[in-house]
């Protein structure tokens, strides 16, 4: 892929089969053929999908999902991520967020920045209900939808709260640590004792509040800085490399190719990156 798309409000891949705009948000309906593959992409304002029928394989950053039927992911907008259907194809159901809703949320102290995901029966049964009322509307569905929306938004959105300061409160030392350390970074054992932690407690809470291990957190702030290096110098694609932690300017070649879709040279002749679009950061960050 020598470029990502950037899909714009009420933009979404596959087939449109229905859909509403309301003030606050609007119910897309696409389907996805048997096989269908939908290459690296990102959305311009936060939406959920409930995966309605079928099943397939997210990527986002370095992890990969296997979603089926009642699959609820929450994309932060400028996420990147592209998508496998099998043999089953797919329907989705897509609640987009809209600039009004968004701001009352990040006023309440709700990010909207966040990936989620969730497999969660409550969803699943408030999708389908939304999914009956936009196939046989009369004249209450309006209200009937607005309702069911918001009380989907609130079970997801749950998980965006940020957590009281005494849980995990040391996260943020692990991360300025990686941070400072990324090209060198070091071991678990050795990070645990700095932040006086058990190194199996800090594998586990890092993970439940960051969506990806400690190793895939550095290799992202090594991509990111490729990435800034790529786009905002003229220095040799070999010596960033080296400069970032990568191993040669092989392994860098292969690890943007993985997780942006794109080369160091496409990289560097588009003059975007993949930290700037939001789309390398499954982490809370």
């Amino acid at each position: 892929m020598d470029a990502m798309s950037t899909l714009h409000s009420g933009q979404f891949l596959g087939r449109a089969v229905g859909g509403r705009t309301f003030g606050d948000f609007s119910l897309i309906e696409s389907r996805y053929a048997p096989k269908q593959c939908l290459s690296w992409h990102s959305h311009e304002r936060p939406y959920i999908s409930i995966l309605l029928r079928g099943s397939y394989t997210e990527r986002c950053g370095p992890r990969a999902w296997d979603c089926t039927a009642g699959q609820v992911i929450f994309h932060a907008p400028g996420e990147a991520h592209s998508n496998q259907f099998f043999e089953d194809g797919g329907e989705l159901l897509n609640l987009e967020i809209l600039p009004s809703l968004a701001q009352r949320l990040r006023d309440d102290g709700i990010r909207t920045d966040l990936r989620t995901h969730l497999k969660d029966s409550n969803c699943f049964e408030l999708a389908l209900r939304l999914h009956r009322e936009l196939r046989s509307p009369d004249s209450l569905s309006g209200l009937a939808i607005e309702g069911v929306v918001m009380e989907l938004a609130a079970h997801v959105l749950r998980r965006c709260i940020p957590k009281p300061v005494n849980e995990g409160h040391w996260i943020e030392q692990v991360r300025t640590i990686l941070r400072e350390q990324f090209t060198a970074p070091p071991s678990l054992t050795e990070l645990a004792a700095m932040v006086h932690v058990h190194p199996v407690h800090l594998a586990r809470t890092f993970r439940q509040r960051l969506c990806c291990t400690v190793g895939d957190y550095v290799r992202m702030l090594r991509v990111e800085a490729a990435c800034q290096k790529l786009r905002h110098t003229d220095v040799p694609i070999a010596d960033i490399a080296a400069e970032t932690g990568f191993a040669d300017q092989s392994h860098l070649s292969r690890t943007l190719k993985k997780h942006t879709g794109m080369s160091p040279l496409c990289l560097r002749r588009a003059g975007v990156t993949a930290c700037e679009n939001k789309s390398l950061r499954p982490f809370n960050g």
